[in-house]
């Protein structure tokens, strides 16, 4: 009787091995962040999964008509020829990849997924029809509480957030200031796996470190600081100082 119990705990581990190895699909979530200065916003991300990695990018309505042969990829990579934002992460690797933006240049940077130290709670919820399980982390000077299920073997989530043993469904900071929440999950979308690595236009770039992308990121802050100190002069003789409003970062550098 004991070997009997083994044995189908044995096989539906591999079937949910199997099954996991297979995956492959379209996560859409949309970010919503709260500025004082910059005031709500909201803006949807799309991801494109398999089981050796994921690529993320911001949703572009215009790719939609740039559908081509049922690739639901394409209209997306198109517009990824201008350099626009992506989060590449690789699973064996535990490597990630983002077009890190300073001023108005950005920069292929290099990052890992081994930044997540989860606490998971035994607080659980139904989201969106998931049975959801709390966890909670610190990352880069925010606080973050994530909702994930397990019903969906997929150890990934939105922007960098990953491994929790499960799908990220909702996650956000503790202030409200940036959440996320799955709008959309669909296993049978088609596109070219070759699709979720660095996006081509990239092929020549050298990437940088986080560290290098965060100097670079601090001296274009204190540039901004010191032009906002600046006092002009208009034509008509009155003076005024300038102002430089920047939106809220994911991470507090």
């Amino acid at each position: 009787m004991k070997f009997n119990t083994l044995l189908i705990a044995f096989f539906f581990s591999l079937l949910n091995i199997s099954v996991y190895a297979q995956m492959k699909g379209k996560l859409t979530y949309k970010l919503t962040s709260n500025d004082e200065k910059m005031g709500r916003r909201e803006m949807d991300k799309v991801v494109f999964f398999t089981d050796k990695g994921s690529v993320e990018f911001n949703v572009d309505k215009r790719a939609e008509d740039l559908n081509q042969d049922n690739d639901e990829s394409k209209g997306y990579l198109v517009f990824k020829n201008k350099k626009t934002d992506f989060i590449y992460k690789n699973f064996a690797k535990k490597s990630l990849y983002f077009r890190g933006l300073v001023g108005k240049t950005g920069y292929l940077t290099a990052d890992t997924l081994l930044n997540f130290k989860w606490k998971i709670t035994k607080e659980k919820s139904k989201i969106a029809n998931y049975n959801c399980v709390k966890a909670t982390t610190k990352f880069r000077g925010r606080n973050y509480v994530a909702w994930y299920t397990e019903d969906i073997a997929l150890q990934n989530g939105p922007w960098k957030f990953c491994g929790l043993p499960g799908l990220i469904i909702k996650v956000a900071d503790d202030q409200n200031m940036f959440s996320y929440q799955l709008t959309g999950i669909d296993l049978k979308a088609k596109f070219d796996p070759k699709t979720v690595a660095i996006p081509s236009v990239y092929a020549n770039d050298k990437a940088i470190t986080y560290k290098e992308y965060m100097i670079l990121y601090k001296k274009k802050l204190e540039a901004f600081a010191k032009l906002s100190k600046v006092t002009t002069s208009g034509k008509d003789g009155s003076y005024g100082t300038v102002s430089i409003t920047l939106p809220a970062e994911m991470e507090k550098f």
